[in-house]
């Protein structure tokens, strides 16, 4: 199910008639609690900075809770290899979706625009299934172990 603020509230509106990157969010493990990226971005910046980022655009935090949450669900192992809790794995996602989204533009005022259009596009299964795989090698770059010397993270 995709993700969408309701309010101050992350909610699963409706169901997705295709599993994906962003269709695999489900209810939060027991003793977890979901911290938005603005929620997470809160704890570590002031609120003036915080507000700041208003600029980004609404799409933009959408689109980083909504990526953010399903690799964490689906890769909430993944945690574990990188000696993380869960709560600093989210964070560490957040922080990767956030980078990955502002590195596909040139410069930060095309990134409101992109990431609505980013959002529309993600309905088509073709365009969502090549997102899914730059996605995925952007994902295996940001977390390789160096020292585990086997491979990426799977």
């Amino acid at each position: 199910m995709l993700l969408a603020w309701q309010g101050d509230k992350l909610t699963q509106p409706q169901a997705s008639q295709k599993s994906s990157v962003l269709s695999t969010a489900s209810a939060s493990p027991s003793g977890f609690t979901y911290r938005s990226f603005r929620d997470n971005l809160a704890q570590h910046m002031s609120q003036q900075e915080v507000r700041a980022l208003r600029a980004l655009g609404e799409d933009f935090f959408v689109l980083v809770d909504e990526i953010a949450w399903s690799l964490f669900e689906t890769r909430q192992r993944d945690h574990l290899l990188l000696d993380l809790s869960s709560q600093e794995f989210l964070w560490e996602t957040q922080v990767f979706v956030n980078r990955f989204l502002r590195n596909c533009v040139d410069n930060p005022g095309e990134l409101p625009p992109f990431c609505r259009e980013l959002r529309d596009s993600l309905a088509k299964d073709e365009f969502q299934d090549h997102f899914e795989a730059l996605l995925e090698q952007s994902y295996q770059e940001h977390f390789y172990l160096p020292e585990s010397e086997s491979a990426l993270l799977v």
